[in-house]
């Protein structure tokens, strides 16, 4: 595992890193709106604090080095690099395939402000990612330049999900209430939200098949299924249900083909277990 530290470069001149990491930051502006990023990124540089982003900067390579380690033990896998910058106020991390090799990058304007939560717990969001980058390498499909349709957008989303969180959880042992919210939601409030999970799962498949079918994105369903509406816990149960359903059709799949199989399972055969899933 390699990092790379495009944040302090960014310190000095954000110009002058972007042109550096070319390649890094076309894949980035997959997640992120360019024009956006160069108008507002030399502010939010202005407003960074330094001396804490070099710290925990320090903390995330040594944990995401002993994780690397754990992976090694537990998978033959190959382990992506690492990225880190400073960057919008919008993705912490995500999986990035650059010229055919996986990478992760940690957004450290986020990543700064993640660290500062006190039940938040490190490892399985840092495994998230790395994992994420692993399944886009197995299962290029699976990464966000393969997506060709709203199904896409929501399917191929919500597996790839699943399949970050199946993997954290196996390979720190979590239950899952801890692979899937890392200390963040509260014991009451995660029962409020898996009886969310549960008693919306048709109503939501139902939902999925309209968009699609109307082939037009419906952002208050991607809000429900990836995002969360604010950080109160309240706020957190009527979010990330995508989350929960890509874990649970990941975990049929393992049923039936394996663990082994599924970092690098096509999508059709994701499909069908999804489809199964949703009618059960």
């Amino acid at each position: 595992m390699k990092f790379i530290n495009i944040a302090e470069e960014q310190m000095m001149s954000a110009t002058k890193a972007l042109q550096k990491h070319r390649d890094f930051f076309n894949e980035y502006f997959l997640f992120e709106e360019r024009k956006e990023f160069e108008e507002d990124i030399q502010n939010i540089i202005e407003n960074t604090d330094f001396n804490l982003t070099r710290s925990n900067i320090a903390l995330l390579t040594e944990r995401l080095q002993s994780l690397a380690d754990l992976i090694e033990k537990e998978e033959k896998v190959i382990i992506p690099d690492i990225f880190f910058l400073i960057g919008l106020e919008h993705i912490d991390a995500q999986g990035l395939i650059i010229n055919g090799k996986p990478y992760t990058f940690f957004n450290m304007t986020q990543m700064n402000e993640a660290l500062t939560i006190k039940p938040f717990t490190l490892d399985i969001p840092l495994l998230h990612e790395i994992f994420h980058a692993i399944h886009y390498f197995y299962s290029p499909s699976f990464y966000i330049r393969s997506y060709r349709s709203i199904e896409h957008q929501y399917l191929k989303t919500m597996i790839a999900e699943g399949v970050a969180v199946y993997f954290s959880k196996e390979i720190k042992k979590a239950n899952f209430e801890d692979a899937l919210w890392s200390g963040l939601i509260d014991n009451k409030h995660y029962k409020k939200w898996y009886k969310n999970c549960r008693t919306n799962k048709h109503a939501i498949w139902e939902f999925m098949k309209n968009t699609i079918e109307n082939n037009k994105l419906d952002t208050s369903l991607d809000d429900i299924l990836f995002s969360i509406p604010g950080m109160t816990q309240e706020d957190l149960v009527e979010g990330r249900l995508g989350y929960y359903y890509g874990l649970e059709i990941v975990e049929k799949a393992v049923n039936r083909v394996g663990k082994d199989k599924i970092l690098s399972l096509d999508y059709d055969t994701f499909k069908n277990y999804a489809e199964e899933y949703f009618k059960e």
